[in-house]
């Protein structure tokens, strides 16, 4: 992070554009782009399924929400 600090601070004092800079950022933002849509997505599909059985546990009454929630915080889903 240092790193990209210093390049950030010598391109506002040259105002010039460096490739290494651009690198970084460039990898910084395909790393957060994939941190993002691994969290939005779920990798599997499987999950969904039973994120959609523990649902139906709790409309007809076999689970509260107390319990849905915590099952699913052990799934991650």
């Amino acid at each position: 992070m240092a790193l990209l600090s210093q390049a950030m601070r010598a391109q506002a004092f040259t105002g010039s554009t460096d490739s290494f800079f651009t690198a970084i950022a460039g990898q910084q933002g395909r790393a957060w782009t994939d941190r993002t849509v691994r969290a939005a997505y779920h990798a599997d599909p499987r999950a969904s399924d039973t994120l959609h059985r523990l649902d139906d546990l709790r409309r007809r009454g076999v689970i509260t929400n107390a319990e849905l929630e915590r099952l699913r915080a052990r799934l991650r889903v």
